[in-house]
Order: C-alpha cells, then structure tokens, then sequence
C-alpha cells in the first residue's frame, strides 16, 4: 500500500502524520527536481493526490510558488498542507481544524 495515501495518514497518530508529511516533502521534492515543468508537474502531484483520497485545493499561487490544502470550508478540515516553491522546494505538514499552522 502507498504510504502517502490518505486512509494511511488517517491510521497515524498526530506525531507520525507530521513525519509522513515530511517524508512526502522530499519525495516531491526529488519529483519537481527532476520534472521539465514545475507547474505541470504540480498538476500531476495534485492529481495523484486526490485519486489517493486526499482532498485537497488551492490555497494560494504566484509565478514559482503554489499552496496547497484542505477544503478549508469543511467544519472537520483536515489533511495535507503542501507548499512548492520553484524549483523544487516542498514543505508539508499534516493540519486539523483548530490546529496551528504556518507553511
């Protein structure tokens, strides 16, 4: 099974969600180094994603940055806040409604 699947995030406790979340940051990371295309590579991540339950959105872009998360709508928002800064810099971090979070 896929580690970066959302139903295996949801079996983590909240320490280990932070470290999955970081082990995703690098794998990304390696992916968007290597990719021709930051934004098209982006597009294919978020994809990827969202077909393994993450439900995710954009948050915020600019020219070589791009944020990502939650449905920040949902009363039980939860789930992966992903940064990407061209390159290919990825942070991310597991966030829980009411939680603190900066990226």
């Amino acid at each position: 099974m896929n580690p970066f699947r959302r139903d295996a995030f949801d079996a983590l406790t909240g320490d280990q969600k932070q470290q999955r979340a970081r082990e995703l940051a690098a794998y990304l990371s390696e992916r968007l180094a290597a990719a021709a295309d930051f934004d098209h590579e982006i597009d294919r991540i978020i994809a990827s994603l969202r077909e393994q339950g993450h439900d995710i959105w954009s948050w915020d872009y600019d020219d070589g940055r791009q944020l990502w998360g939650p449905n920040d709508q949902n009363p039980q928002m939860a789930g992966l806040v992903i940064e990407f800064d061209a390159p290919s810099s990825v942070v991310a971090e597991w966030i829980e409604r009411g939680s603190p979070h900066e990226v």
